[in-house]
């Protein structure tokens, strides 16, 4: 499912709920070429933690989250890595 907001924001990816090892989130399953997300160079396992201070624990969180934001809005989103796991923070520029 691409996250996407019935504004027409979109980060341009697809995830997954899973657990790991500091708890529950999202996991990008897929990027979208000339998207947000591939923008600010969100890759293929990395594991979504919270956006704009919310939790990402449910499959709709993030899409919630994404909803509230403005057209050109910037969406501060916090990632564990999965290329060398480090806890990362991103910032996307949504359209």
């Amino acid at each position: 499912m691409t996250t996407t907001a019935q504004s027409g924001l979109t980060l341009g990816i697809d995830k997954e709920a899973v657990t790991d090892a500091a708890g529950p989130g999202m996991k990008v399953v897929k990027v979208y070429p000339g998207s947000a997300a591939e923008s600010t160079g969100l890759q293929l396992g990395d594991f979504i933690h919270s956006a704009k201070g919310y939790l990402t624990q449910v499959h709709g969180n993030l899409t919630w989250i994404i909803n509230t934001q403005a057209p050109g809005g910037v969406l501060y989103v916090n990632v564990h890595r999965a290329s060398d796991g480090r806890d990362v923070p991103i910032m996307a520029r949504l359209p």
